[in-house]
């Protein structure tokens, strides 16, 4: 086959980051350790079993950082990555991370992905990796072969296309050689890092009841539960509304800030959340609860909890000013009802004495 020109593309396609839980199952959730200590992470494919798996780091500060990954039997790391991290893959479902030598600087959250390596139509595809580049071989099912190199950075994207395009006199084709499939992530795992002699704090909780203020012209009401002076930042909150979990919807809708804010005095974290009821669903709780449980050194885990109980009685949304209104308003009615009360009575009478009256005088 005599070609004029032969060209080779590559499109790098950024797929949105998906975190199906259904997917990939992350534990633990959270853990705590002290600087110096080794711990393991674990990930596992549910419902796929995907040749690519894929471990990022998520920073207090910055982007995702790619410490490795696992592609079929062979284990690839970032350049500087294997001082502190290890990868143990268990077939194409299983996955660990162990993190050696812990500092404050590996603190953040762990995500792992997974990801169908590649998906060749009619052209076999072959990867030589190095620290910066990838070299790719295309062979092609007449013989013919392409080579390239891709930056790592192209490549491990959450999707690659490459194509090729040949060309010759009266014949231009084109020709999908491979697609590189989006990445699957998980729900992530966080680290905290603490110094060897730093000392647990256990949070404390207070909830506070909505204003009746706001119930009473918005016909809704705002809970807040402010979580303080915990160390370390390690703590996640949930509302129950008579012992049942309320879920983050619409109508019942709960906001908690993203990030704790440390102390300007101590190392300890404080964060708030709010739940907002309409005013109906306020007065029919019995108890709403804010629970936070907070994950100590290793897995260790306690749980704390402040409630307050919704009088439910439309008394509640009464201020001083309707009250004295009211009661104006109250006294003006009686007197209306007590005159009318009187008229009528002098009514009455003079009916009845106009019965019993003699029409005229009787002579025998």
């Amino acid at each position: 086959m005599s070609l004029s020109f032969l060209t080779v593309s590559v499109i790098s396609i950024l797929w949105p980051c998906l975190s199906l839980g259904a997917l990939l199952t992350q534990w633990p959730r959270t853990v705590t350790a002290r600087e110096g200590e080794t711990e393991s992470l674990n990930c596992y494919q549910n419902d796929t079993d995907y040749n690519m798996m894929l471990w990022y780091l998520q920073p207090h500060q910055g982007g995702l950082t790619l410490i490795g990954y696992a592609w079929a039997s062979s284990l690839n790391y970032e350049a500087g990555m294997e001082a502190h991290y290890t990868i143990i893959q268990t077939g194409n479902k299983e996955s660990s991370l162990k993190i050696s030598n812990m500092t404050a600087a590996q603190e953040g959250v762990y995500y792992c992905a997974a990801k169908d390596g590649h998906s060749v139509y009619h052209w076999e595809l072959c990867s030589q990796c190095c620290h910066e580049v990838i070299s790719l071989i295309l062979t092609g099912c007449e013989g013919l072969s392409v080579s390239l190199s891709v930056p790592v950075s192209v490549y491990l994207s959450p999707s690659l296309s490459l194509s090729l395009t040949v060309s010759q006199p009266g014949d231009i084709r084109q020709t999908l050689l491979a697609v590189y499939n989006p990445a699957f992530f998980g729900s992530g795992s966080k680290l905290a890092v603490i110094g060897p002699k730093d000392e647990i704090q256990p949070p404390k909780v207070f909830l506070y009841d909505a204003s009746h203020d706001e119930l009473r012209t918005e016909n809704w009401g705002t809970l807040v539960c402010l979580v303080s002076e915990f160390y370390p930042d390690t703590v996640e909150i949930e509302w129950k509304i008579d012992g049942a979990l309320v879920k983050n919807e619409d109508s019942r809708p709960i906001h908690t800030d993203l990030k704790s804010l440390k102390s300007k005095s101590s190392s300890t974290y404080s964060v708030t959340s709010r739940l907002r009821l309409s005013v109906n669903d306020w007065a029919d709780a019995k108890l709403i609860t804010c629970r936070v449980t907070h994950f100590g050194e290793g897995t260790t885990i306690t749980n704390h909890e402040a409630n307050v109980e919704p009088t439910g009685e439309l008394c509640a949304f009464i201020t001083k000013d309707d009250i004295q209104e009211r009661m104006v308003t109250g006294k003006l009615t009686y007197l209306i009802l007590l005159c009318k009360s009187i008229l009528f009575g002098v009514f009455i009478s003079f009916v009845v004495w106009k019965i019993k009256s003699p029409s005229g005088k009787r002579f025998d």
